[in-house]
Order: C-alpha cells, then sequence, then structure tokens
C-alpha cells in the first residue's frame, strides 16, 4: 500500500513487491507465486494493487492462491528516505508475524533488507551463491530505476503501452544496461 500520499509515487505499488521478491527468487527453499496469483486474488476480494490490506484479506488472498505464507505491507517516505514494512502470514494457522521495516534512501537497499527480514522469518539461511546472486541488480541508476517503475506500472494499470514504452525507453536511456527495461519493451 502507498502510504506516501504523494500521486508520483503510487507507482511503486507495482513494482516494489516485484523487488522484494526477486532476490527471494534465488533461494531454491522458497517458490514465489507470479504477480498475476496476487492480482487474481485482490480481484476476488474486489480490491485494488497499492490498497491496504489487513491480516484477514491477506489470508483469504493466501487461501484463493493457494499459498502457504503471505507477504503484504505499506511504504512511506520522509524526505528522501524510503520506508517499507511488511507483515509474514501462515495461511493455514493464521499466525503473523511482527512488522518487518527496512529504511534507505536506495530502494534496492529497501528491498534487500527485507527479503533478509523476511528470510529469518521463515527461518531458511541461503547457500553462499544463493546470497550472491541475491545481490544482483538489474540497474544501478536510480533514475533507471525511476522510469522502468513508471512504465511498469503504466503497463499494470493497463494504460496506453505508447505511454509505458515512452518510461522504458526513458530507462534504457538513462541505463543502456537496463535488463528490466529492456525485457519490459
Amino acid at each position: 500500500a502507498d502510504k506516501t500520499g504523494e500521486p508520483e509515487s503510487a507507482h511503486w505499488r507495482y513494482s516494489l513487491p516485484r523487488m522484494v521478491a526477486s532476490p527471494l527468487r534465488e533461494v531454491k527453499a522458497i517458490r514465489i507465486y507470479p504477480a498475476e496469483a496476487s492480482e487474481y486474488g485482490l480481484r476476488q476480494l474486489k480490491l485494488k494493487a497499492g490498497e491496504p490490506i489487513d491480516a484477514t484479506q491477506a489470508r483469504k488472498i493466501g487461501e484463493i492462491i493457494e499459498a502457504r505464507r503471505v507477504v503484504w505491507g505499506d511504504y512511506r517516505r520522509q524526505g528522501k528516505t524510503w520506508t517499507a514494512t511488511v507483515q509474514v502470514l501462515n495461511v493455514a494457522s493464521g499466525k503473523q508475524s511482527a512488522e518487518l521495516s527496512a529504511t534507505a534512501a536506495d530502494w534496492f537497499e529497501v528491498c534487500d533488507q527485507l527479503a533478509g527480514k523476511i528470510l529469518r522469518e521463515l527461518g531458511i539461511k541461503p547457500t553462499d551463491a544463493e546470497r550472491d546472486r541475491m545481490k544482483i541488480r538489474f540497474t544501478t541508476s536510480p533514475a533507471a530505476l525511476e522510469f522502468y517503475s513508471q512504465g511498469y506500472a503504466l503497463q499494470a494499470e493497463r494504460k496506453p503501452f505508447a505511454e509505458a514504452e515512452r518510461c522504458e525507453r526513458q530507462a534504457v536511456a538513462v541505463d543502456p544496461r537496463c535488463a528490466e527495461a529492456h525485457a519490459a519493451l
């Protein structure tokens, strides 16, 4: 959920879950469902991406998509610093974790912190090789990341492709090695 109150930051509600899931995908002990599964669960509850949800709704989504665990949360900004907070819910038992928070000026650092905390909550210790793969970032440019995220949100919202394409092309112009922007194009 977007708790910034800033319309220009709303696009992160689409890319942030993907960015948190990305390093976790490198851990073989975890299976991350595709974004479409979460979107399906939200649609079944008549919720939109970015709307705040509670533990009851998170559990219901987990039941709908037949997940063992559900991770949900929110993000906000104070100055140039981002804070994201998540909780992990065991769908079968209904037991939820304490809030797990991460704060940094860099979104990748926020996501790395959250991934580490989620792994600890699940009691999973990645191998050295998995940890190395978890550190790989698809861009080193904050501007490219911002453009990519805007384009990804436009696609998720089913806006005209030309708008999303413009953002992804800007991401590539800023960082020609931005793999996600190339894939989006």
